[in-house]
């Protein structure tokens, strides 16, 4: 009866370990592939950048098909819920260009060549965003791209996404090895 006990506490013991550490391998993944994610949109649009007839510098929103978009999100840059947000910031922290909603407050960091990753407020104070700034040295300029973390289902769909992209192969190999 007392070893009955033993495993028996020994094994739930066992199983809340491996609850929480599943729990905070899925965490960490999830805002590792959200930063991944992040960190290769705000390249990616680095490109859209350019100097408008006044000489500033403006970001060209790339086109939308509201088809490609997951509810709850109303766009990629647009409407009531966008999925990103940014601002275009000079050296002293100026905005020159900005979305309309999720534009990342607070000033840029270094001129670093990769993305730089934070957390901060958004301009019109609506919440805290995971923030990726890109220094484009061309117009002397940080792209900042702005997700809100508070949105756990999108959180969710962009993890489970990105690894049945990544881990898709998994089981393919495991069923031709057979």
């Amino acid at each position: 009866m007392r070893l009955a006990i033993i495993v028996t506490v020994i094994s739930a013991l066992t199983l809340v370990g491996a609850g929480m550490i599943l729990s905070m391998e899925f965490t960490g993944g999830q805002f590792a592939i959200e930063e991944r994610g992040l960190s290769s949109q705000v390249k990616d649009w680095a490109g859209s950048l350019r100097r408008n007839s006044d000489g500033r510098v403006v970001f060209d929103r790339p086109a939308e098909t509201s088809s490609d978009i997951d509810p709850p999100y109303t766009g990629l840059l647009s409407g009531d819920q966008p999925v990103y947000g940014y601002t275009v910031t000079d050296a002293s922290g100026t905005v020159l260009d900005r979305s309309d909603v999720n534009a990342p407050a607070g000033r840029p960091g270094p001129a670093a060549k990769e993305p730089v990753l934070s957390t901060g407020p958004t301009l019109d104070g609506t919440g805290v965003v995971l923030i990726a700034e890109l220094y484009v040295p061309e117009f002397g300029v940080w792209l900042r791209l702005a997700r809100s973390r508070s949105d756990v289902a999108a959180l969710t769909n962009t993890f489970f996404a990105q690894s049945l992209e990544e881990l898709g192969w998994a089981p393919w190999r495991c069923l031709l090895s057979w």
